[in-house]
Parts: C-alpha cells; structure tokens; sequence
C-alpha cells in the first residue's frame, strides 16, 4: 500500500483508481473539508461518480462505476457481506474513512479490509474554499466582516497572505487602540474579538479611530446576531457535517453537494434552482457551475440572470440593494455581489439610498460601515453613530466625544480620549467604577477603583472618590470599614448621601433619613440618586422618593432613557410605590428585567426588593420564591450568613412563612435573620433585626394562644366523658388554672 503526498493526494488517487477495473483504496484519517477536492477531482474524469453511504446502495452502484463510500461504523459488518460486488461490478472504490475508522475495518470488515489494494492518508483539515473568497470578496466590495464561529488562522492568511494578522482583543479600548497603531505598517489584516454585546460599539469607533477600511475580521461572539453588526458582512467556514451529508437521500446531490463546497447555503440554493425551474421550460441546472472559481456566487448569479430573485432597487442585478449594505444576505450573495460592484460600478449610488429607504439606526451604521466618514448623517442619527463618524475625522474633537460616550457609559473610551487631550481623569474613572458598580457589582467597581490614580487630598473629585470607595466597601458587606472611610470624605452632598445610605444600612435610620431629604439630586451621579431614592425608601419617605424621581429625571424614567435602563432605581420604585404592579415592570412577573442585569449582586438586591413587594400584596409563595433568588444570587459571592443582605431577605422569607401559617419555620427564619444582621451590621438595636424579634416573638405567642385554646377544649371534652370530681379533671383544671 502506498501513501501520497498531501499536495497531490487527489490526483494520486485518481491515478490509482486506473490500475485496475475493480480497485478499493482507502483514505485513513479523512476529513470532511477535504472531501470537496476528492470529489472534484474525480468528477472531472468520471462525470457520473457517486457517494454511497450504506451497502444497500453499494450494491445497486452501476457497473464499471466509481464510488466513494462514505461509511459509518455501524455500516461496517454489512459492507462486508456485500464485498464481492466490487468484483462482480468493476467497481473502482474510494473508501473514505473518518477518524479512526480504519483501524477498525480488520475486526469488523476483514474481507472488505482485505480487498484494499491500496492506502492513502488524507492531508490536514483546511479552511474551505468559499471562507477565504468570502473574505476577499468583502475587502474587493470594501466592507468589514463578521465572522460566525471560530476562526482558524489559516483563512485569514490564505486570503491575505503578505498582511500581517493581527488579533485584538477589546476588553481595553486603550490597549485595543495602542496595539493596532503600533503595529506594521502596510497591509494589515486586523482580527478583532466580541465576546459581549456591549463590545460592538467599541469595535465600530476603534475601526474608525484607527482609519481601518480594509481587511477587518470582527469574531462575533454567539450571542450576538445580525442586525447588531448591521454593515458588516456576515462569513462563516462551517460546512455541512457529515450527518447532515449522509442524510442527503441522493447519491448525485452528494457529489453536488460536495461541488459546492459542502457549503450550506450554495446547496439550499441549487435546491431552490431545481425547485424554480422544475416543470418549466426554462434550462438551465446548478451543474453548469461546479467549474467554476467560487460554485455559490455563480449560482445567485445564475438566479439572478433567469429574473429568478425579487427585483427592487437594483434593476441591473435584480437584488434589492438594501440588503446588501445592511449585510443581511447570505455568504454567496454577498460574494456575487462583489462581482456585481466591479462589473456595475453606479451600484454603490444606491447606498445613500438606503439611509432614506430603512427607517431605523441600522441603515446608519450600514452606511457608515462602508463609506466611513464621507457622508453626511442624518438628523436625529445614534449618540453612537455621530461618534464614529467624528472619529473617521483626521482632527477629532476629543472633548465632544468624551462628553458623549460618558452619557452612553462607554467609560473606558472616554478615559482614553480624554488622554488625548493630556487630562488626568479622576472624575471619568470615579465614574466608570460607579458604573460597575451597577453593572458589574462590587469586585469588579473595587478594581476599577484601585486601578485609578486617587485625586489630590481636599478637592471636590476626592471626596467623591471616597464616597464611592465606602459605598463599594458597604455593598461587600464591610459596613464598618465604609464608616471609617466617609469620616475622610468632607460634607459635599456625595460624601452625605453615601453617608446616609450606609448609616440606613447599619440601622441608624434617624440620621439617614435626614441626610437623604437634604441633597441636591440634580448635581448627583446616577449612583448617587439611587442611593438617595433607597434610603428615602426605607425611612419610609416616598414623598421623598417621588420628588427625588421628579427633580432626578423630570418624572418616573423608563426603560428608554440612555444609561437608566441598566439601572434598578426606577424598577425599585415602579414596583413599591402605592398601587405598584408587575405590569409596569417591563412585562409580567420580575423574571425578565432581573435576568438582563448583569451584577450578581445588584440581581440579588433587586430580586430582595421584587420578594418585598410581592409580600406586600400578599403573595407570599412568590416572596419565597424571590427571597430563594436573592439568596441564590448573593451566594455567588459571598458566604452564606456573611453579607447584610443575607439577613434582609431572610427577615422576608420569615414573613412569609409566617403569613402562609408555617409558625415553626418562620420562627427559626426570623430568629436566624435577627442574628445576621446584628453580625453584619454591627449593631444589636438595628430596626430590622428588632422588627426580626419582635414578628418571631409574636409568632411564639401566637403559638401559644392557640395552644391554650385546645388545653381548654381538651379540658372541656374530659369533664363531659367523667365526672367533675374524678381524679383526673381534678388533675387536668389544675394544670390548666396555671395559664
């Protein structure tokens, strides 16, 4: 048995299969991205080759026929029944042997094994053909890709060989931006990460910041979709598997199928051909492309040329343009529509066409994604899209783009422009730790705290720094430490609504309550308002809290505002106010706006307040259910029992239990609430550990009201089964004249 090269393995096995009438070769440790090759390779010199893939159709293959058979491991034992054929029919065979599969023929099939006359090994697996033409495709048509999937290296280099590969990762804007400038001059293919929907933004301005129109890979992440890149064209290397190519019922739609590359789309559309053109006159077949260079672009335009795709806005190519621009078709329309650009150059008129022609934001960033800043925006664009377009200018205005990206909270670019301009920015990353601290939680606010340089002692960011350092140290649990650390902060109204909030937490609701209805919440943080809106909410101020809303953001804010909607102040509110309801919290019941927050903490706060609000309006198995949430979340962070929140929405769960009648239970709850929170907080005399006591010594005396009821009923049924003076009753009205 032979081996052939990896370079002319093909073209080997075409010339082994000339040895003889009736030959079976087997191709060890195959790999479906290869089989395209075989299969063209052969096809050229017998047109009627054919895929099996079970001994059924082995046996009914034409005489004189070649074959490949595509086998499983379950196919084995019947093939071997069935080898004679080979003989019987000159059959020449391929057998393609995926894996390991080889190696388990001489058990299973031996005489089949035996009839192997010669062996060669499959070459590495390789990017499909139709990976890299899409790539080189979008850089002809001068449109940035999104790529579904992983990405192997090896396309990026086989379509841009003499381009360095560069891969950025965009968790940091500023070292994002740092290793792009400084890389090579020239050509450069640059590769860029999404992992998180946040980061699409990020990715459009650094594109932009960077003057990069050429050769960009932008790796979406699973969640992300299509109309969240809107502009870039959508790419993948995924070919159809080999279940997927096994389950096709024909033997020559497999030989098709592998024609076109195993890419799915091209095979969906040759189907669609043979759909349109069945029963007509009109003769034309997905065969008459398989020759050519790139089979899936050939055949949308074989579609295109038999008036068989919707006729909009481009008359020329019979496609509505828009979709295009947009990036909503599928990888060979966008490859055909490479070919239409070069051969209609008026198509790329058609693109300001499209800004007037779709009505949402999308059409913005289409457009801006391809023709960068040489156009004009239209009122009314996206904070995020004016931003790009500034950014494509040689000479930026940096404080306008700082101002605009703190207003959507992109924190870190705006910390980065604002170094452009030589600034130290205390105030910027004070508030992208404020910002995590909603989104991220604690840990993570901490961290970007500690990674900021402190401002200078005594200035007006310093003690919001401070403050922002103990409202961190007061979310972790550390109520103490942030004590110590607003005792430093001054008296500006930061420092004293933090100093509120945490003296609510710690239990000195006197002075919190003061301090909150003292504040200017119009020259406060979003955090800030929060804090001042939670502490109004627990000394039970909700004048306070709807005038803090009304002065704060103009009334109660919606999920439309900018930042608002990743914030939990005004769901706090919507769900607690007088006549609150679950309706007016972003759909029924509080599972879907508690799973879009993204801090672990701020999930658990919210699921404490929402378990609140349900006991409030006496639904007590949902207060259990949320109170179980809340615990579940806060258990991803911290200990059980070690974190004042743990002792809030245990004093809740006790509530419930109690109301639901389950007095032991709910004695035990509350008795175990009482002691977190004299832990955590420190103090013995906190109002919720005293409404703890109080509720569990009530249930005990309830207890026992109702236990004395039935010592008398008892009593009452033993007098009337004896006598008064039997020993007894005696016995039995003494005990009880004790109660």
């Amino acid at each position: 048995m032979a081996a052939g090269s990896s370079e002319d393995w093909a073209r080997r096995i075409e010339e082994l299969l000339d040895l003889a009438d009736s030959v079976l070769i087997l191709v060890d440790g195959a790999h479906d991205s290869r089989l395209p090759e075989l299969v063209h390779c052969l096809s050229m010199r017998w047109p009627q080759l054919s895929i099996v893939v079970n001994a059924e159709e082995l046996r009914n293959a034409e005489p004189g026929s070649v074959v490949v058979i595509d086998a499983t491991a379950a196919d084995l034992e019947a093939l071997n029944l069935v080898r004679p054929v080979l003989r019987d029919r000159r059959l020449r065979a391929v057998f393609w042997a995926r894996g390991d599969l080889a190696a388990e023929l001489p058990t299973r099939a031996p005489d089949l094994f035996d009839w192997i006359s010669h062996r060669v090994a499959c070459p590495p697996p390789r990017v499909p053909r139709f990976a890299v033409l899409g790539l080189l495709a979008a850089d002809r048509a001068g449109y940035p890709v999104a790529w579904r999937g992983h990405l192997a290296p090896e396309a990026v280099a086989r379509a841009w060989p003499d381009a360095a590969h560069l891969e950025v990762d965009l968790e940091s804007y500023d070292d994002a931006v740092t290793r792009v400038l400084q890389a090579v001059d020239g050509d450069r293919a640059v590769v860029l990460a999404i992992r998180r929907r946040e980061q699409v933004t990020r990715a459009r301005w650094l594109l932009a910041e960077c003057k990069l129109s050429r050769r960009v890979v932008v790796v979406a992440g699973p969640g992300l979709r299509k109309g969240e890149l809107s502009g870039f064209w959508w790419l993948h290397g995924s070919i159809l598997s080999p279940s997927e190519l096994r389950a096709i019922p024909s033997s020559t739609d497999r030989v098709r199928a592998c024609r076109l590359d195993l890419e799915p789309e091209a095979i969906s559309l040759a189907r669609r051909l043979d759909e349109l053109t069945e029963g007509s006159a009109v003769a034309v077949s997905p065969d008459a492309v398989f020759s050519d260079e790139d089979p899936g672009a050939s055949l949308v335009e074989l579609l295109a040329e038999q008036q068989f795709l919707a006729n909009i806005s481009a008359p020329t190519v019979g496609v509505d343009w828009r979709d295009i621009v947009l990036g909503n078709l599928e990888p060979p329309f966008l490859r055909w529509a490479a070919r239409a650009l070069e051969e209609h150059p008026h198509l790329a008129e058609l693109d300001e066409e499209v800004v007037r022609s779709v009505s949402n934001p999308d059409a913005v960033f289409a457009l801006l994604a391809r023709k960068r800043g040489e156009m004009a925006l239209p009122a009314g664009a996206p904070i995020e899209a004016v931003v790009e377009h500034a950014l494509w200018s040689d000479t930026p205005d940096w404080s306008s783009l700082v101002d605009r990206a703190v207003v959507i909270g992109e924190f870190d670019p705006a910390i980065h422009w604002a170094q452009q301009q030589g600034q130290r920015p205390h105030w910027l990353r004070t508030s992208k730790a404020a910002s995590s601290l909603l989104d991220s939680g604690p840990e993570q606010a901490l961290a970007d705290l500690v990674a900021s340089d402190p401002p200078e002692p005594g200035s007006a960011v310093s003690g919001r720094w401070l403050a922002l350092h103990a409202r961190i140290l007061a979310e972790r649990g550390d109520i103490a430490a942030a004590l110590g650390i607003l005792e430093r902060a001054g008296d500006e109204d930061p420092a004293r609504v933090t100093r509120g909030y945490v003296e609510m937490l710690s239990g000195d609701w006197r002075g919190a309550r003061g301090t909150a209805l003292s504040a200017d919440v119009r020259a406060l943080s979003d955090l800030e308002r929060e804090a001042v809106l939670a502490t109004a909410w627990a000394s039970g101020e909700l004048a306070a809290v709807a005038a803090t809303l009304e002065r704060s953001f103009g009334g109660v804010p919606g999920p439309g505002g900018l930042r608002l909607e990743r914030q939990v102040s005004w769901r706090r509110w919507l769900i607690l106010r007088p006549g609150g309801d679950w309706t007016d919290v972003a759909g029924p019941g509080p599972g879907p706006w508690l799973d879009e927050l993204e801090s672990r903490h701020e999930r658990a706060v919210s699921s404490f307040v929402a378990g609140e609000h349900a006991l409030l309006l006496g639904n007590y198995g949902l207060a259990l259910r949320l109170a179980a949430r809340a615990r579940w979340h806060l258990a991803e962070a911290f200990a059980p029992g070690e974190h004042w929140l743990d002792g809030f929405v245990e004093l809740t769960r006790g509530r419930a239990l109690a109301r639901l009648g389950l007095h032991e239970r709910a004695g035990r709850s509350l008795d175990d609430a009482r002691a977190i929170i004299v832990r955590t907080t420190g103090n013995a005399r906190h109002p919720l550990a005293l409404v703890a006591a109080f509720e569990a010594d009530w249930i005990r005396v309830a207890a026992a009201q109702e236990a004395m009821a039935g010592v008398l009923d008892a009593l009452t049924d033993l007098e009337s089964s004896l006598w008064p003076e039997h020993p007894e009753v005696v016995a039995a009205r003494k005990l009880a004249s004790r109660f």
